[in-house]
């Protein structure tokens, strides 16, 4: 084909090799001539309306090529430290290139599979693609953006980034939708208690995430501590609770409860913890706007009867200041009833 046809038909046949690269015969060698020529194309563009880049770069035909040559290097099932192949680093270099903005996509899809390219292969890696998640760069955001697409926890590269996530906290207003996923990937950072941050170093990072970020960071604490099993006592005493004490902001805004839900969930998940989560929980809350889903969670889990004082507490910090809500107010009767049926002197 010449190469106005190629432009024409670049979505195509870019989703073509995009298939055929999921194919174990799939004939390397006429598969990168056919990429090289394409690339050297001004291919057309269908989602110029996309708002989410990272779609928008999965949806380019140079997104498309790069999501085929990367399936060619992990049909390999290349090892940790194996390097990558020469034809495989020529076409990464290439899309690597700065002064080639038209690789854009390319860039944002090599960045969604960082973690795996640098176990590859981790010379090239630090000396092409990590130079790209500097926030003095003007594509830094969008590297960013690919990497939490999926993000995955790896030391040695997490030790390389910690200069860029450091400060990734001047930057949140540019994450757009991912900041819920960098609070999650620096909340797992966190309860992993690796040696690389300091406990101030997280603080800082904490303490400027929006709402939505905090509210991720305490789903994960959440999810965390569900997942430990028969180790839950182990996992809140050795990571959730230090977490609280010494991560957590405490300048924060409690203007409204809508945290509070969150937090209140944690407590609950805490267990025979449930007292010692209050006292060191109780601190960050607020009074809801609406308690009705939270008194029910705390009937079901019979927190009422098995901590009375501490739920007691709990309710006095958090239980709406207006209650207009009919439900609610059951839902809170039958919380007081049951604290006073397991504790006469609170009773009294």
């Amino acid at each position: 084909l010449d190469d106005d046809t190629l432009e024409k038909l670049s979505n195509e046949i870019s989703w073509w090799m995009y298939e055929a690269s999921k194919q174990t015969n799939c004939y390397p060698n006429n598969f990168f001539k056919i990429s090289k020529k394409l690339l050297n194309l001004h291919p057309v563009d269908t989602s110029e309306d996309e708002i989410n880049q990272t779609i928008k770069a999965i949806n380019h035909p140079f997104g498309r090529i790069t999501l085929s040559v990367l399936n060619l290097l992990f049909s390999d099932h290349p090892r940790d430290g194996e390097g990558l192949k020469d034809e495989f680093k020529n076409c990464f270099s290439l899309l690597c290139s700065l002064d080639k903005s038209q690789y854009l996509s390319a860039r944002i899809i090599l960045g969604s599979h960082l973690v795996s390219l640098f176990r590859i292969d981790p010379q090239w890696t630090e000396t092409k693609l990590l130079p790209l998640f500097n926030w003095e760069m003007e594509e830094a955001r969008y590297m960013w953006l690919g990497f939490l697409r999926s993000p995955r926890l790896y030391l040695p590269l997490i030790e390389k980034l910690k200069p860029d996530i450091l400060e990734a906290r001047e930057h949140y207003s540019t994450m757009e939708n991912q900041i819920e996923n960098f609070s999650a990937f620096i909340t797992y950072i966190a309860l992993e208690k690796l040696a690389i941050f300091s406990d101030k170093e997280f603080r800082q990072l904490f303490s400027a995430l929006p709402f939505d970020g905090l509210k991720r960071t305490a789903i994960v604490l959440c999810q965390r501590l569900e997942s430990a099993g028969d180790k839950k006592n182990n996992f809140w005493r050795n990571r959730i609770k230090p977490f609280i004490e010494k991560i957590w902001p405490n300048q924060i805004d409690r203007s409204n409860g809508r945290l509070s839900h969150f937090l209140i969930n944690l407590i609950i998940e805490s267990g025979e913890n449930f007292s010692d989560a209050v006292q060191i929980i109780s601190c960050h809350l607020s009074p809801l706007d609406n308690g009705c889903f939270i008194l029910k969670k705390l009937i079901d889990a019979e927190c009422c009867k098995n901590y009375p004082q501490a739920t007691l507490q709990l309710l006095d910090k958090v239980h709406p200041t207006k209650r207009e809500n009919c439900l609610s107010d059951l839902y809170f009767k039958e919380c007081v009833l049951a604290i006073g049926e397991a504790n006469l002197e609170i009773k009294k």
